[in-house]
């Protein structure tokens, strides 16, 4: 298991924490609690599927409409992976000398 998947996990409430200690759990909070803004969120689109459901004369494990709320999982697991992967590339120290090339202009203009 990976950095991410355990932000990942304690966003989604994926960890029993009572017991025993989960990596970040201090920092990274649950964001489906009850009440939350994620919360209210998904019981939107959860009422919205029994909707569908509903009109379509089925229930809401029908095939196409799990189809559709999983590849929005999916979507929304990986967009979440992406922004981890380029928050981590910002943060990295930059190499010594700033970028490639700047430190020798400024060298060449303070022998000046």
């Amino acid at each position: 298991m990976d950095f991410f998947e355990i932000i990942y996990g304690l966003m989604y409430g994926e960890y029993v924490l009572e017991g025993y200690r989960v990596p970040l759990s201090h920092i990274v909070r649950h964001e489906f609690r009850p009440g939350s803004k994620a919360s209210r969120i998904w019981q939107r689109a959860g009422d919205a599927r029994e909707r569908i459901a509903r009109r379509l004369g089925t229930d809401d494990e029908d095939p196409d409409l799990l189809a559709m709320v999983e590849s929005y999982e999916e979507l929304q697991e990986y967009m979440c992976r992406r922004c981890y992967e380029y928050g981590r590339l910002c943060l990295r120290p930059a190499r010594r000398g700033g970028q490639k090339g700047k430190r020798h202009a400024v060298h060449r203009r303070a022998a000046q």
